[in-house]
C-alpha cells in the first residue's frame, strides 16, 4: 500500500523584525500546504497564519523578508537538527503558492550525522571547562558540516571524524604541556626593594539598581498587594508583555501597572466616553471595551477605536466571532484596516475624535456566515455567552449551540441562562452552577454559590469559577469534590478576575490586585 506524503512541516522560527501584528520573538511554526502558522510557544496559541499569495521581498541563505499588509517581517527558520536553508526555501514556495515536497525527512540531518556531531562535546565529562570549552566549539564546527546537504553523507562523515579525531589530539597535546609546566623547579626571586608611593584611591562601588518590590516581596513572601487606583476596578487583563496588567475602572479609565519596574505605579493610558463594565482581550496587541451603551476598540498605542455591531465574542487571540440579530461571521482580524482606522485617531485620552471601525474588518475564513437553528421563540441577540475550542453560545434560556464536525447541535443544559463559557469547555450559568461536562459527558454540575457565574479560568489541574457578588469557587476538574472557597472575600476583596503572569498569579479585585507565585496559590487550593 503506498504511503501518504506529510502535508505539515514543524519547526521554530524566530522574528527578526517585526509588525504591528507579529512581534519579535521565537515561535512554533506548522508549515502545510496552504499557509505558515505561528503559534506561541507558551500558550499554543495561533498569533498569526500568513497564506498565500505573499510576496517575499528579500531571502537570503536561511532568512526571508516577508511584504504583509501590517508591513515587513523578516523570518529565520530554526531547527536544530534540520536544514534552515530548506526550510526557509520550502517557507517561500507555499507563500509563493507554488507545491514542494513537505516529507519530514527532507528538511531533517540523518540520525548518524547527528551523532557524529556530537561525539567531541563528550570532552566535557573527561576535561572540566576546557574540555567542554573545545568539545563545544569542535560540535559546532561538526553541526555546520552535517549542515551542507549538498556533500555526499560519506563525505560529511569523513570530515567530521577528521575534525574530532583532530580535537582529542589537540586536547591532549595541551593537557599533556600544562602537566609538563606545572613540575618544572620554580625559581624564587628576593623582592625588589620598594620606595614609597602615593596612595591608590579606591574608586567607589557604583549603586546596583534597585530590584522591583513586587519580586523582592513575591521571593520572600511568596505575596504582594497593590492598592486599586482609587476608582473601583471593574475588569482586567494581562498586557501581552506578560508582566503587566492593564484594568478598566469605575470612572472609565484604563490604567496598566507594570510590577517589574522598581516602585509599581498605576498609569492611566485613555479614558472612555462611558463607564466600562467588561474588558476582554481580542488579539496579543488589541482590547476590547464593553460598556453599557458601547463598545470600544484599545490599540496598543492606546488609541480608541467605536465598534458599530450590535453583540461581539473574542474566543481567541487570532479569530473574532461577530453576532448581530441575523447573522454570525467568523474570520481572522484583517489588521491593516485597524491600523488605517487608528491613523485618523487621537490618543485614547482625547475623545474629541474617535473614528468607527466598521464590520469589515473581519477576514472570513469559514466562508459565509454561519447558519445557527435557533431555538423557538430565541434569536442571536438572545445570545448570552460565547466560547471556541469548540465553538459554543449560550443563549438566555438555558439552551447551548456547539458546533462539533462541522455541525451545529442544540444542548438543554439548564432552565437558567448561560452567563459564561470558559475554562475546559466549562459553562457557567445564572444560578450559580457551573458545568465541565456538558460536552465530554464525563463530569458533573457543581454548584458555587447563588450568584450568577461570571468567569470560568482553568489554572494548573484547578478550575477557578467567580461569579457576580466577587465569590472564587475551586474544584479540581476530574475530582467530584463539591467546590469550596479557597480564595475568601475576607481577605482578597470582591473579586473581579484572576490572571496567571509570567512570574506570578494576579488576583484582580474591586480595591486591590494581590499578587501571588506558584507555590502561594498551588498551597491554598489545596
Amino acid at each position: 500500500m503506498p504511503s501518504t506524503t506529510p502535508s505539515t512541516l514543524n519547526f521554530h522560527i524566530k522574528v527578526l523584525r517585526g509588525s504591528p501584528t507579529i512581534s519579535k520573538g521565537t515561535y512554533a511554526a506548522e508549515l502545510t500546504t496552504e499557509c505558515l502558522i505561528l503559534r506561541s510557544i507558551k500558550s499554543k496559541q495561533i498569533v498569526a497564519e500568513i497564506r498565500p499569495p505573499t510576496q517575499v521581498q528579500v531571502k537570503t541563505s536561511n532568512t526571508l523578508t516577508l511584504k504583509l499588509e501590517s508591513g515587513l517581517v523578516t523570518l529565520q527558520p530554526l531547527k536544530l537538527n534540520g536544514y534552515p536553508d530548506l526550510i526557509a526555501t520550502a517557507v517561500e514556495k507555499v507563500l509563493n503558492g507554488t507545491a514542494t515536497s513537505l516529507q519530514p525527512s527532507d528538511y531533517e540531518i540523518p540520525r548518524l550525522l547527528m551523532f557524529a556531531t556530537a561525539v567531541p562535546i563528550s570532552l566535557a565529562a573527561i576535561g572540566g571547562l576546557i574540555g567542554g570549552m573545545v568539545g563545544g566549539a569542535a560540535t559546532g564546527l561538526n553541526l555546520y558540516i552535517a549542515r551542507r546537504h549538498s556533500w555526499p553523507i560519506l563525505a560529511r562523515i569523513g570530515s567530521m571524524f577528521a575534525l574530532t579525531l583532530a580535537t582529542f589530539a589537540l586536547y591532549f597535546v595541551a593537557v599533556s604541556a600544562m602537566g609538563s609546566a606545572q613540575t618544572q623547579p620554580q625559581i624564587v626571586q628576593a623582592p625588589a626593594p620598594t620606595t614609597p608611593t602615593t596612595p591608590s584611591v579606591v574608586q567607589p562601588e557604583l549603586p546596583q539598581p534597585p530590584k522591583p518590590a513586587a519580586i523582592e516581596a513575591l521571593t520572600s513572601t511568596g505575596t504582594f498587594q497593590f492598592q486599586a487606583p482609587g476608582s473601583d476596578i471593574t475588569a482586567a487583563i494581562v498586557r501581552d508583555d506578560r508582566a503587566s496588567t492593564l484594568i478598566g475602572c469605575q470612572d472609565g479609565t484604563l490604567q496598566t501597572l507594570a510590577l517589574l519596574e522598581p516602585t509599581p505605579m498605576w498609569k492611566v493610558v485613555a479614558k472612555l466616553p462611558s463607564v466600562p463594565n467588561t474588558i476582554r482581550k481580542l488579539t496579543a496587541d488589541y482590547y476590547l471595551i464593553s460598556c453599557p451603551s458601547e463598545k470600544f476598540l484599545l490599540t496598543p498605542t492606546y488609541k480608541l477605536l467605536r465598534l458599530s455591531w450590535k453583540w461581539e465574542c473574542i474566543p481567541s487571540t487570532s479569530f473574532l466571532c461577530v453576532a448581530d440579530d441575523t447573522d454570525i461571521k467568523l474570520g481572522a482580524v484583517n489588521f491593516g484596516t485597524v491600523e488605517r482606522a487608528a491613523d485618523t485617531s487621537n490618543n485614547g485620552l482625547d475623545n474629541l475624535a474617535i473614528p468607527t471601525l466598521p464590520m469589515d474588518f473581519l477576514e472570513s475564513k469559514a466562508g459565509p456566515a454561519m447558519s445557527i437553528d435557533t431555538p423557538p421563540q430565541l434569536s442571536l441577540s438572545d445570545i448570552t455567552a460565547s466560547g471556541l475550542n469548540p465553538i459554543g453560545f449560550g443563549f438566555r434560556d438555558g439552551t447551548i449551540a456547539i458546533k462539533a464536525s462541522g455541525e451545529w447541535t442544540l444542548e438543554k443544559s439548564r432552565s437558567a441562562s448561560v452567563t459564561c463559557i470558559g475554562a475546559g469547555n466549562g459553562f457557567g450559568f445564572e444560578d450559580g452552577t457551573v458545568d465541565t461536562g456538558l460536552i465530554d459527558e464525563k463530569l458533573r454540575y457543581r454548584p458555587c454559590g447563588e450568584s450568577p457565574i461570571e468567569r470560568l479560568i482553568s489554572w494548573q489541574v484547578w478550575t477557578l469559577a467567580i461569579n457576580q457578588k466577587g465569590e472564587c469557587w475551586s474544584f479540581i476538574s476530574q475530582d467530584p469534590a463539591a467546590p469550596q472557597q479557597k480564595l475568601p472575600v475576607s481577605e482578597f476583596g470582591i473579586i473581579r478576575d484572576i490572571i496567571p503572569l509570567d512570574y506570578a498569579i494576579a488576583i484582580v479585585s474591586q480595591n486591590q490586585v494581590t499578587f501571588l507565585s506558584s507555590p502561594t496559590l498551588t498551597s491554598r487550593l489545596k
